[in-house]
């Protein structure tokens, strides 16, 4: 990676002119997550991506109350080196994004749309150290100044193993967030995993050694069981089942694809696919408490379900 410094090819009197109209526009995010006023322009034409190493000093100006550093994901009020796309915090991939629509050497000012507050709020509410309602009073703000930057290359510049790389990185960090209880980051951590596996050619892959080879697979197989168990805890059903069948596809021993895969079916009542998965997982890890106790709900449940269609049957034909 390579440092780099600022410069401009506008005279003096467009230059001018070009800084003074742009520190008067308020740029909206593409995810619309956040206002972003320049209050001191920086200057080059290369802004930082996903991976830049960034110099910065990040401001809390307004707010009800003042944010603790675990919720912003990085250190406050203090010259800072960040890795973009690394933080762990609630609002991390909202600073990340604002930096990233920096130049060298600006100051802004931010603005965090009521509608993020929210969902931080309700992503981390049980772990918040202050009262919700206040958090809503007023307007978040932030000040933030990108001193200096290292770009790091795009996706599209990278060797196969310098992505599978990024992604196992990635996982890592999700499989942290996911122990903290941070489902939400955790599953962000993941897709962005799998983005960077999914550039890869298997024409490429192929070209590989066998140990990057294995890296990849087992790193793809791993992020999708893991977006899996997110799944499983916002109880979308349909979500689990597509990603424990594309994870299978590629480890068809892997115990814990059936494992939940067969929670899914049993929540949507297939319950003839669930035993299949269950009895799988049972082979492959026949000495699973967990598995042991789902096969018992799912016993249960059958048992109970053939009861209602006995009753049923015994009343359409005339039966006590």
């Amino acid at each position: 990676m390579v440092e780099l410094e600022g410069f401009s090819t506008m005279s003096g009197t467009e230059n001018t002119a070009s800084l003074m109209k742009s520190q008067n526009v308020e740029q909206l995010s593409p995810c619309r997550s956040f206002t972003k006023r320049i209050i001191s322009p920086g200057s080059g034409l290369a802004r930082p991506n996903e991976g830049s190493t960034c110099t910065v000093q990040i401001i809390q100006l307004g707010g009800s109350t003042q944010l603790d550093e675990a919720l912003i994901g990085y250190s406050l009020n203090q010259e800072t080196r960040i890795c973009l796309g690394d933080g762990e915090g609630a609002m991390s991939h909202i600073i990340d994004t604002c930096v990233e629509m920096m130049l060298p050497g600006e100051t802004c000012r931010m603005q965090v749309a009521m509608e993020m507050i929210q969902e931080v709020i309700q992503m981390r509410q049980n772990n918040l150290k202050i009262d919700c309602k206040t958090l809503l009073q007023k307007p978040v703000v932030f000040q933030i100044e990108l001193k200096s930057l290292r770009r790091d290359k795009d996706i599209y510049e990278m060797t196969v193993t310098e992505r599978v790389d990024r992604a196992s990185k990635f996982k890592s960090k999700g499989s942290s967030c996911f122990s903290c209880g941070k489902l939400q980051k955790a599953e962000a951590f993941y897709i962005r995993a799998l983005k960077y596996l999914l550039t890869v050619d298997p024409l490429e892959i192929t070209d590989e050694t066998d140990a990057t080879k294995e890296v990849f697979n087992t790193v793809k197989s791993a992020c999708l069981l893991n977006l899996a168990a997110c799944k499983l805890k916002y109880k979308s059903y349909e979500h689990v089942v597509s990603h424990c069948t594309k994870a299978l596809a590629i480890d068809s021993s892997n115990p814990k694809g059936y494992f939940r895969r067969g929670i899914a079916y049993m929540e949507l009542q297939d319950y003839e696919l669930a035993k299949a998965d269950f009895d799988e997982a049972m082979h492959l890890e026949p000495t699973s408490k967990p598995l042991r106790q789902q096969r018992q709900i799912l016993q249960e449940r059958m048992r109970s379900l053939d009861a209602k269609y006995a009753k049923a049957m015994s009343k359409m034909f005339g039966g006590q």
